[in-house]
């Protein structure tokens, strides 16, 4: 069963600010994990947050969430925001 609502699974009304306080931690581990800068799948992305501030950090990122209604994050240039499943990931050239 999928939630239909993003307020029932993830923080949603975040500022930049907040959504650096919230995701601080998990930025910091990818940035630790990954040996260089480069591309990165963020699958359950919500919000788009954590995919913005990955971004922000170098990283060309695409998220990908079932529910698009949930992206509330600005879009900028290495960053991309899609519908979708991880079961069945659509075709982008990112990802190809």
């Amino acid at each position: 069963m999928y939630a239909q609502s993003s307020e029932l699974v993830r923080a949603t009304g975040l500022t930049q600010d907040l959504a650096s306080e919230l995701y601080g931690k998990y930025i910091q581990f990818i940035n630790q994990s990954v040996s260089q800068h480069g591309s990165l799948l963020d699958v359950g992305c919500g919000s788009g947050w954590s995919s913005y501030l990955l971004s922000q950090e170098g990283y060309q990122v695409v998220g990908i969430d079932l529910n698009p209604e949930a992206f509330e994050c600005p879009i900028i240039p290495n960053l991309t925001l899609v519908p979708g499943s991880a079961i069945n990931l659509p075709r982008m050239p990112l990802l190809m």
